[in-house]
This record gives structure tokens, C-alpha cells and sequence, in this order.
């Protein structure tokens, strides 16, 4: 069983690319391809996400704590006015 990746190629192949997509249905390999490109697809999304990652840090949940209450205030300033 492939997850969205398989499934999102699968229609891929249908729209784009019919006749490999015929031929894969007729040579009864179809399922076993979109699993190969599921497993392929969802090792690239992992490697981006890694090296994303390691890119970009996560934002400190402390300054994100201060700048929630920062914008609060603002906007409980600005809704006594109006």
C-alpha cells in the first residue's frame, strides 16, 4: 500500500504520461512502480526536511512567547479606540 506520494504519481501518470501509465496497468506492474516512486518520494521529502533542518533552526519559543503578547496588547489598545 503506497501513501499520498504513490497516489498523487499515479494520477500524475494518467494525465501527463497515459501511455506508460497503460502499459504499467497492462504488465500488471503498476502497483509495484508506484510504491518504488512512494518510497523514492518520501526519502527525498525526509532528506529536504533534514536538511532544512539543519538549515533554519527553530525559532526560540521564548520570543515567540513575548511577541504573542506584544501583538495582544497592540490590538487591545487598538480595539479601545473603535
Amino acid at each position: 500500500m503506497f501513501s499520498k506520494y504513490g497516489i498523487l504519481y499515479s494520477k500524475y501518470l494518467e494525465e501527463y504520461k497515459p501511455i506508460t501509465y497503460q502499459e504499467l496497468i497492462m504488465n500488471g506492474t503498476i502497483n509495484d512502480f508506484l510504491e518504488l516512486k512512494d518510497k523514492e518520494l518520501k526519502n527525498l521529502r525526509s532528506s529536504i526536511i533534514y536538511e532544512l533542518k539543519g538549515k533554519y533552526k527553530k525559532p526560540n519559543t521564548e520570543s515567540k512567547k513575548i511577541l504573542l503578547n506584544v501583538l495582544k496588547k497592540m490590538s487591545d489598545f487598538y480595539l479601545t479606540f473603535f
